[in-house]
């Protein structure tokens, strides 16, 4: 009775050992995490340090990344362009909007296309909106691994889960203000110009007579 209560005993903390280790495991998997990175590019997907500021209803190019090997951008879930309370949905549930277009996906590297609709140049106050959006990541071949995002742990042969970004774009102030300056400045220099025409027009006159 002795023997068959020590192999019991002996057995049961092998499967709670076994199930201890096979936990630890899990949590160390579990905390692997796939981030992304965005920047402005262009359309060879080439990100661009130091981007001018740009103007109403101008064409933006996100392009959104990964350096692990493990992945790649499958698809773009989410994009929208964000100023104070005012936003513009160019991608949503992976639908783009008239205005927006993108890649093949599939790769390391892929890029969104959308336009700087007007909304975001009526007050002028501020001058930069911001770009962001969803990734969706998958494995880039035949692994299988347990994936946390936040509180969401996934097990999927396929889909490694789901990864954040955002990008600032400048843009320009085109405020009002502006533009009625911009517009009055070309007439005053050609009223100055048309003043000294006068006058040397009036000085050769006053010589011929």
């Amino acid at each position: 009775f002795a023997t068959d209560y020590t192999i019991r005993f002996a057995l049961s903390y092998l499967k709670l050992k076994f199930k201890l280790n096979a936990a630890e495991d899990d949590e160390r998997s579990a905390n692997v995490a796939y981030p992304v990175s965005a920047c402005q590019c262009d359309s060879a997907k080439v990100c661009k340090d130091n981007v001018p500021p740009k103007n109403q209803n101008s064409d933006v190019y996100i392009c959104v990344y990964t350096d692990s090997a493990d992945i790649v951008i499958s698809d773009i879930k989410t994009l929208t362009l964000t100023q104070d309370s005012m936003a513009f949905k160019a991608i949503t549930n992976a639908d783009p909007s008239s205005v927006t277009t993108k890649s093949d996906m599939g790769t390391k590297r892929e890029v969104v296309k959308t336009r700087l609709v007007s909304v975001f140049f009526i007050d002028g106050s501020n001058t930069a909106v911001t770009v962001s959006g969803t990734a969706v990541v998958t494995f880039a071949g035949a692994q299988r691994k347990l994936i946390r995002f936040g509180n969401r742990a996934l097990d999927d042969a396929a889909d490694a889960g789901e990864s954040e970004f955002s990008v600032q774009v400048a843009i320009k102030d085109n405020t009002p203000e502006n533009d009625a300056a911009s517009s009055v400045a070309p007439i005053g220099q050609y009223a100055a110009s048309a003043f000294v025409a006068m006058l040397v027009s009036g000085f050769v006159i006053a010589l011929d007579l």
